[in-house]
């Protein structure tokens, strides 16, 4: 429901809030909020979509994710 508000006016709020609290996503929020913003095409993700992707890359637990995240922006 919380990622639902991405699609409204609150994306950029709702993107500042899961940067913030990065530290405490568990592997599977990290998959899922990974998922959901590459289902968007890349030229219409913004700066804040980018540096969720980034600051997924680097938190995540699992290399294999991790390689996964950068094969995206390669």
């Amino acid at each position: 429901m919380f990622w639902n508000l991405t699609k409204s006016d609150y994306k950029v709020e709702v993107l500042k809030i899961i940067n913030d609290c990065e530290y405490y996503l568990e592997q599977a929020q990290i998959e899922f909020i990974f998922n959901q913003i590459t289902m968007t095409p890349a030229v219409k993700l913004g700066v804040e979509e980018f540096d969720i992707l980034s600051m997924l890359g680097r938190r995540c637990k699992l290399s294999a994710f991790s390689n996964q995240v950068s094969m995206y922006f390669w």
